[in-house]
């Protein structure tokens, strides 16, 4: 089984990406990183995908991440638990935001999630355990998706 997308959900870098989440505490290159978005939507408007372009957050430097605080598997959107503060309110925003697209919106409500610690493949997902996914969360997020008929590994 493939997936055939027809939207694409994305968000335009905020200026303060460069004060953004970074193990090897990097800061981009805004300019740089405008041009990769512009060319990346480029690319993803090539594809025939419709574009849902949500605006930018300056006071959320990763929010271009927009798979973090979401997850979609078939019509459902799960609004996700990012553990750090500065990703966590994201969820709050994004749900505000996409809630029209979706007949179906679910919630972590117990322990932490982040979508950048999670792999679908199929209807297979992969759930790692980071310090922004927690055990609680990651056993949430599982019982959502096998609820829905994906097969889950923490």
């Amino acid at each position: 089984m493939t997936y055939h997308f027809k939207k694409a959900i994305i968000r335009k870098p905020c200026k303060n990406i460069i004060y953004g989440l970074s193990s090897k505490k990097i800061q981009p290159n805004y300019n740089k990183l405008l041009s990769e978005h512009d060319f990346y939507t480029k690319t993803l408007k090539n594809l025939n995908l419709e574009i849902i372009k949500l605006k930018e957050l300056e006071n959320f430097p990763d929010s271009v991440f927009v798979e973090d605080p979401a997850l979609i598997y078939k019509s459902t959107c799960i609004i996700l638990n990012p553990k750090d503060n500065s990703r966590n309110l994201e969820s709050f925003i994004i749900k505000n935001e996409i809630k029209k697209y979706f007949n179906d919106l679910l919630y972590i409500e117990n322990g932490f999630v982040e979508g950048g610690d999670v792999l679908n493949i199929n209807n297979h997902f992969i759930i790692g355990i980071s310090t922004r996914t927690n055990t609680v969360g990651a056993q949430s997020l599982k019982t959502l998706l096998e609820k829905m008929g994906a097969s889950v590994k923490i």
